[in-house]
């Protein structure tokens, strides 16, 4: 059998895979949880006897424990994606490719694996990404901007506002502080994906498609003024294509 890990800032999305079949994918909070100890609790529940292709946002000291624990459970055949070694047929144009983050190679990957033309590819998670993939796998560059939950925590750093998360609401009209919070920064945010988005298409071909993924995608979509496909593991996606490239 074979794991990916997608190592997000919030939760560790997994699929297991075996003769090239999805055999269960998901996804595990950090929250509570030391975040090495949730990855254990996969390897200790199934035996990983192949390939184990990590995507993590996380520093150099984390992975290097990461990669102890799976010495330790006796997994050698491991591939940490990143962007200055090999992108899979990806050509970033990019200054510095290492300072590139290994989520938005592997959504570049996966774009160039499913969609003919040119696309562009919205990642919502802690921050938002957005980035340019031309047909012949070129990738332009892109923009962060800070997620919706980013955004909102940021007005509750300052300020006495207390988030009461269950009832906030998107209402323009609102009449209530916290539901005005929300429907402020929910409009920021897809306000600056679609600025983003068509100022691209300016100074380049249009978009064939415009493909959105990442936690906070179907909380966005339906605030977003143009038609987009949504795609919920993109990550995972592409690092089932760099699994069959090893």
């Amino acid at each position: 059998m074979n794991l990916l890990l997608d190592l997000g800032n919030s939760r560790c999305k997994f699929q297991i895979v075996e003769n090239r079949q999805i055999k269960k994918h998901g996804a595990l909070p950090y929250i509570g949880a030391n975040k090495l100890a949730v990855i254990e609790s996969l390897l200790r529940e199934h035996n990983f006897n192949n390939k184990v292709i990590i995507c993590s946002v996380f520093d150099v000291k984390f992975n290097n424990q990461l990669k102890k624990l799976l010495d330790g459970y006796s997994i050698k055949d491991y591939y940490f994606l990143a962007p200055a070694a090999h992108t899979f047929g990806v050509r970033l144009h990019y200054l510095a490719p290492e300072n590139l983050g290994a989520d938005r190679l592997a959504v570049l990957i996966a774009a160039k694996e499913k969609f003919i033309g040119n696309n562009c590819i919205v990642d919502c998670g802690t921050a938002i990404t957005i980035d340019a993939l031309d047909k012949k796998g070129l990738h332009h560059g892109g923009v962060i901007l800070p997620g919706l939950v980013s955004m909102l925590q940021a007005l509750t750093v300052d300020t006495d506002i207390q988030r009461n998360e269950s009832s906030e609401t998107y209402n323009v009209f609102s009449n209530a502080t916290e539901d005005a919070i929300y429907t402020g920064c929910l409009s920021a945010v897809a306000g600056g994906i679609q600025h983003v988005i068509d100022t691209m298409q300016t100074h380049c071909d249009s978009f064939d498609h415009v493909i959105i993924t990442g936690g906070d995608a179907e909380t966005v979509i339906p605030i977003l003024a143009r038609k987009v496909e949504y795609e919920p593991k993109l990550v995972l996606d592409g690092l089932m294509v760099v699994m069959g490239n090893l």
